[in-house]
């Protein structure tokens, strides 16, 4: 999937609060979960001065 928000890190648990990825990718970034199991992952968007998180329902 593809993000808009103009923040420079992200961070992807899932719902067991296991960390998937982590990165500094740029605005428009591409983020592949095609490898990941099916379920609930929360992916959070952050800056120097905002947070934002994303529940994204992953299916096969």
């Amino acid at each position: 999937f593809k993000t808009d928000f103009k923040y420079s890190n992200y961070i992807i648990v899932d719902m067991y609060g296991r960390v998937i990825k982590q990165g500094t990718e740029l605005i428009d970034s591409q983020v592949n979960l095609a490898s990941e199991s099916p379920g609930i992952y929360f992916i959070s968007f952050y800056s120097q001065d905002e947070i934002r998180t994303i529940k994204l329902f992953l299916q096969k």
